[in-house]
């Protein structure tokens, strides 16, 4: 075992995870079994191994219900069926998870899962539940900001725009968002639903905004483009010829 955690810290995944399998098949029955799955699980998705890592999470998860590594196997298991596409299944089984452990530190991190699965399935109303299931029960994470965007996701998917633009706007206007690609996001997406929504001043207001914040970065030029389109839907051809030479 100890072999099997330098070929991991060596980043020899595919040796690792044979070691702890020949592990497993000599010593069966053996004390900490479950901690050598779990291993062999970590060292299956490293490898990018998504079917194999959701079997070896599973066997703990069946063999080992009383194991303290009960949380952290199912939680690994739903991310794996997750990077399966694996939508309902993730979902179950987050679930699962929120159930067997209620005192999960992981609370705003599994409703997000469970209201993004919904949402990758098109059960917008059971994805917009379980995010406002989620808020309610809040510690507010960086998860929680995240959920507050897919929730206005949801509501433009489900056409109730109005929601999503008064939620977005309250995002953008709060500023409480630690996580600067979420704020970028949400920011950005509440520029393209007020130009939507025929408030291109609004729209304005908040790309300048962004393009201040993100000065040099990336997302300046998404910014600038965006604004250069709405002022040229406007009529404004000089300020639009300008926003293109500042992003130059």
């Amino acid at each position: 075992i100890m072999l099997a955690g330098i070929y991991l810290q060596r980043k020899e995944y595919a040796q690792a995870a044979a070691l702890y399998e020949r592990v497993l098949k000599q010593f069966p029955n053996a004390a900490g079994n479950d901690e050598v799955l779990l291993q062999a699980g970590r060292a299956y998705v490293l490898q990018n191994n998504h079917v194999r890592a959701v079997a070896s999470f599973e066997l703990l998860v069946r063999d080992y219900p009383s194991s303290p590594l009960i949380e952290e196997a199912l939680y690994a298991k739903a991310e794996s069926q997750f990077s399966l596409s694996l939508f309902k299944d993730a979902r179950r089984t987050y679930g699962k998870l929120f159930s067997l452990c209620p005192a999960t530190q992981r609370k705003d991190l599994l409703f997000y899962r469970l209201g993004l699965c919904s949402f990758n399935l098109g059960e917008y109303e059971e994805a917009a539940n379980y995010l406002r299931d989620g808020f309610r029960r809040s510690t507010y994470t960086v998860y929680a900001y995240r959920a507050e965007y897919l929730l206005a996701q949801t509501y433009i998917r489900q056409g109730a725009v109005a929601d999503a633009l008064a939620l977005l706007e309250r995002l953008a206007r709060g500023g409480q968002v630690k996580d600067k690609e979420v704020y970028f996001q949400i920011c950005f997406a509440y520029a393209r639903l007020s130009v939507q929504e025929r408030q291109p001043a609004v729209a304005i207001k908040v790309l300048d905004r962004l393009m201040r914040t993100w000065h040099g970065n990336y997302h300046f030029a998404e910014a600038v483009n965006l604004k250069i389109e709405v002022l040229k839907n406007t009529g404004k051809y000089r300020e639009a010829i300008a926003a293109y030479r500042s992003g130059i």
